[in-house]
C-alpha cells in the first residue's frame, strides 16, 4: 500500500493506492500548522504505508508570506548590499515615482567579515578569530535562529565558508553555505538562494518532523521542484529545492498520462484554491536553471511552471481606479470564501456559485457545507459599487480570472515561439474544471483531458 499527500494552500489531497486501486479524500489546509491536516490524517488512518510521497507549498508559502526563520546572512567585507542592488534591471523603468518591490529580503539581517579567496580559488584572507567572535556576538544579541553564509568566489574553494560553518555551529544554530548548495557564479542569486534556504529552513524542517514522527510509513519522500524525490535528509537540507513541490508532481503526473494518450504537445492548467501553474511539454518537459519567486531571482534547477495569483479563492475587489479586480490575494480554506460560512470576502468561488455552476449544498464528502445566500451578498456588495446587476458582476470576476489564466498561457508559449493552438489542455486542480472550457474558448484550443 501506497500513499501520496499534496499539501495546497487551500486543501490537502490524499490519494492512497492499494493493488492497483485508488481512494481519494480532500481535506481543510492549515495556513498556519501546515503539518496538521497530514498528521491527523495518518494517526486516523492506522495503517502501514511503503512509499509516503509528499507534495508541499510550504517552502513556498513561508516565501510569499514572509513567514521564515530569523535569518542572519554573512557575507564578504564590502558586498553588504549585493541583494539590495540585484541586478540593476528594473520593471518600471520610466516610472517618475518607482517603488522599491517587497521581498523576504527585508526579514534578513545582513553582515559582512573581512576575508577573501581570489577569482582562481587561491585564499589571501582568512576570517580572523576576532571577527568571528563579533559575528557570534551579534547572532546572540540579535537572537538569530538559523545562519546563511555566502562569501565572495567560494564556488571555487569553500575553505572560508566551511571554515567559518565550523565555528558558528557551535552556537547550536542551523548553518547553511552557498557552495554546498550550488556552486555556481553570480554573487546576487547565490546570495539570494543561500537567503532563502536558511528563510524557509524552520518551517519545511517543523512539518518534516511532525510528519515523520507518525511513523506508519516505510519510506517518505519529498516532491522537489525538478520532478524528483528526496530523502527526508536532502529535503531538510536544501529546503530550496522544494519551491515548486507541490506543481512538479502535477506536470509528471501530465507528462506521464501524456504518454499514454500519445499527446506530443500539452499545456497543463493546475487552477487550485491558491494559485495557478501553468507548463508546457513538448515530448518532454522543460526546465531551467533559475526560479523568480516574491520578486527574487534564484538559482534553482526546476520545472518551467509559471504561477499567477488566481485559483478558486482569489479575492475579487474594487481598485483605486475604481474598476473591479481580482487576486491575487486569497482566502484560503480559513476563513475560506463567503460560501464556507466564516467570511464576507467575494471570491471566483463565490462567482461561481452565484452562476450556479456549484452545487449549493456541500462541498466534496460532506467536508464543508456551503452557504449560497452568503455568497449572492458578498458579490451583492460589489455590484451595487460598480452599478450592475449581482449577476453581470459574477460573470465579470469570471471572465476577469479566465484571462488571466489565459495571458499566463499565451506567455509561456510565446516565450518558446509555440501556438498554443497546436496544443492540448490539461486541466486539473481543484477549480480548473469550472474553467477550462472558457479558456479553451478565449485561446481556440480544441482539445481538453480532464485527469
Amino acid at each position: 500500500m501506497n500513499l501520496s499527500i499534496d499539501s495546497g494552500g487551500t486543501f490537502t489531497d490524499i490519494v492512497i493506492e492499494e493493488d492497483g486501486l485508488f481512494e481519494t479524500y480532500k481535506v481543510p489546509s492549515d495556513n498556519l500548522k501546515p503539518y496538521r491536516p497530514v498528521v491527523a490524517f495518518l494517526e486516523k488512518s492506522k495503517k502501514q504505508y511503503q512509499y509516503f510521497i509528499n507534495g508541499t507549498t510550504v517552502a513556498t508559502n513561508s516565501i510569499l508570506q514572509h513567514r521564515g526563520a530569523k535569518t542572519l546572512l554573512i557575507t564578504t567585507h564590502g558586498f553588504k548590499d549585493v541583494v539590495k542592488i540585484k541586478r540593476q534591471s528594473r520593471k518600471d523603468l520610466y516610472s517618475l515615482f518607482p517603488k522599491r518591490p517587497s521581498s523576504f529580503l527585508t526579514k534578513i539581517k545582513v553582515e559582512t567579515i573581512k576575508e577573501r579567496t581570489e577569482f582562481d580559488g587561491r585564499i589571501s584572507l582568512e576570517p580572523s578569530k576576532k571577527d568571528i567572535d563579533i559575528i557570534k556576538e551579534k547572532i546572540i544579541q540579535n537572537k538569530i535562529e538559523v545562519v546563511a553564509i555566502c562569501l565572495l568566489n567560494s564556488f571555487v574553494n569553500q575553505e572560508n565558508e566551511k571554515n567559518l560553518k565550523a565555528s558558528l555551529t557551535k552556537l547550536g544554530i542551523p548553518v547553511y553555505i552557498s557552495s554546498e548548495l550550488n556552486q555556481q557564479i553570480k554573487e546576487y542569486e547565490r546570495s539570494v538562494t543561500i537567503s532563502a534556504n536558511a528563510f524557509v529552513s524552520k518551517k519545511l524542517n517543523e512539518y518534516i518532523d511532525k510528519v515523520r514522527g507518525v511513523k506508519c510509513f516505510n519510506e517518505l519522500l519529498i516532491q522537489q521542484s525538478n520532478g524528483g524525490l528526496a530523502f527526508t535528509d536532502l529535503a531538510m537540507r536544501n529546503p530550496v529545492n522544494l519551491l515548486q513541490s507541490g506543481p512538479a508532481g502535477g506536470v509528471i503526473g501530465a507528462y506521464k498520462l501524456s504518454k499514454v494518450l500519445k499527446d506530443s504537445k500539452v499545456i497543463t492548467y493546475d487552477m487550485g484554491g491558491t494559485s495557478t501553474d501553468v507548463s508546457l511539454i513538448d515530448f518532454d518537459i522543460f526546465e531551467k536553471d533559475s526560479l523568480e519567486i516574491d520578486n527574487e531571482l534564484l538559482n534553482l534547477n526546476c520545472m518551467d511552471i509559471s504561477s499567477i495569483g488566481s485559483g478558486g479563492g482569489s479575492i475579487a475587489y474594487i481598485d483605486k481606479g475604481n474598476s473591479l479586480n481580482v487576486g491575487p490575494k486569497s482566502a484560503g480554506s480559513n476563513p475560506g470564501p463567503s460560501a464556507y460560512g466564516k467570511s464576507r470576502l467575494p471570491t471566483v468561488f463565490d462567482a461561481n456559485i452565484v452562476l450556479e455552476r456549484i452545487p449549493k449544498t456541500v462541498l466534496r464528502d460532506n467536508i464543508i457545507k456551503l452557504y449560497p445566500e452568503r455568497s449572492y451578498r458578498s458579490i451583492e456588495k460589489i455590484s451595487k459599487k460598480l452599478k450592475i446587476s449581482t449577476l453581470r458582476c459574477a460573470e465579470s470576476i469570471i471572465e476577469q480570472t479566465n484571462h488571466k489564466m489565459s495571458t499566463a498561457i499565451e506567455s509561456l508559449c510565446v516565450k518558446y515561439g509555440f501556438d498554443h493552438r497546436d496544443f492540448v489542455l490539461y486541466a486539473y486542480g481543484g477549480s480548473s474544471g469550472l474553467h477550462a472550457c472558457d479558456i479553451s474558448e478565449i485561446l481556440n484550443i480544441k482539445k481538453i483531458v480532464f485527469p
